[in-house]
C-alpha cells in the first residue's frame, strides 16, 4: 500500500510541474521558449503617437554577431512580410511604420536563427 501511495505522490507532483510549465507557455510564450534555447533577442513595443502603429524594438541580449530571420504577419489584413536583421553583440534595432510596417495588436513576429530555437511573439 506504501508504494501505490509512494507512486501516487511522484505522479502528481510530475502533474503539477508539467501544468507549471505549460502555464509559462501560455501567458509568456517568448519568455518560455527561452528556457531551451530561443533566440537572443528580446522585443519591446512602443507607441509613438503619431498615429502610425507601434514601434517594435529588436535587441541582440548575446555578446555574438547575430543575423536572423523576422517574419511579420498580419492575418486580419492578410499581409506578410519577411526578411534578415543584423546585430552587434548588445545592439538595438527598431521596426516600424518608416520601413513600411505599422505594428498593430494581434500580429505576430518569428524570429529565427539556425542555432537556437524559433521564437513567435504576438504585438500587444
Amino acid at each position: 500500500m506504501n508504494h501505490t501511495l509512494f507512486q501516487q505522490t511522484i505522479t502528481r507532483y510530475i502533474l503539477a510541474l508539467f501544468l507549471i510549465i505549460c502555464s509559462q507557455f501560455i501567458a509568456f510564450p517568448a519568455s518560455a521558449w527561452c528556457l531551451f534555447g530561443c533566440v537572443p533577442i528580446e522585443v519591446s513595443f512602443y507607441d509613438p503617437k503619431n498615429d502610425k502603429g507601434l514601434v517594435a524594438r529588436f535587441h541582440n541580449t548575446s555578446n555574438k554577431y547575430l543575423a536572423v530571420n523576422v517574419v511579420l504577419n498580419n492575418n486580419t489584413l492578410k499581409q506578410k512580410r519577411s526578411g534578415y536583421l543584423e546585430f552587434s553583440p548588445d545592439q538595438a534595432v527598431e521596426l516600424g511604420w518608416w520601413m513600411g510596417w505599422k505594428f498593430m495588436s494581434g500580429e505576430t513576429i518569428t524570429i529565427s536563427h539556425e542555432d537556437y530555437n524559433t521564437v513567435v511573439i504576438k504585438v500587444p
